[in-house]
């Protein structure tokens, strides 16, 4: 399904396939239903440029999906990003601790922290890590 741009404010997505799906742009402000337990499985998505300020990631498993360009992940609650692909992504503010990022692919991010993070099998070619917080991160 194509829903780039769509204004998705407070939208009910419970038991909502994404799979696929391209949210080019989107914006996902106070979407309900998008928390654990309700179905709306966003692996695969498209999710560039899309606006995820305070949404509820848990059990929103991102692996395949598109995050690049993604605005207020950091403040999206709960996010697993493993598998995730975050070409260009900005990631700064978001705390990463204790975040499985296995497999995901993070060319040309924009981080500031990745303390704490597990960054085994991560992707971090074309990523510039100078003055990125490494403290505690495990390899």
């Amino acid at each position: 399904a194509n829903m780039d741009g769509v204004d998705l404010q407070g939208v009910d997505l419970g038991g909502t396939d994404c799979t696929g799906a391209s949210f080019n742009g989107a914006k996902f402000c106070g979407v309900l239903n998008l928390a654990g337990g309700c179905g709306v499985d966003l692996r695969g998505a498209i999710l560039d440029g899309a606006d995820l300020c305070g949404v509820d990631l848990e059990d929103r498993p991102l692996s395949g999906t598109i995050v690049g360009g993604v605005l207020n992940l950091a403040s999206a609650t709960r996010v697993n990003l493993q598998g995730a692909i975050l070409d260009g992504a900005d990631l700064r503010g978001i705390d990463l601790r204790g975040m499985g990022l296995a497999e995901a692919v993070l060319a040309g991010a924009i981080l500031d922290n990745l303390r704490g993070a597990m960054l085994g099998g991560m992707d971090l070619k074309g990523v510039d890590l100078e003055g990125v917080d490494l403290t505690g991160a495990v390899w």
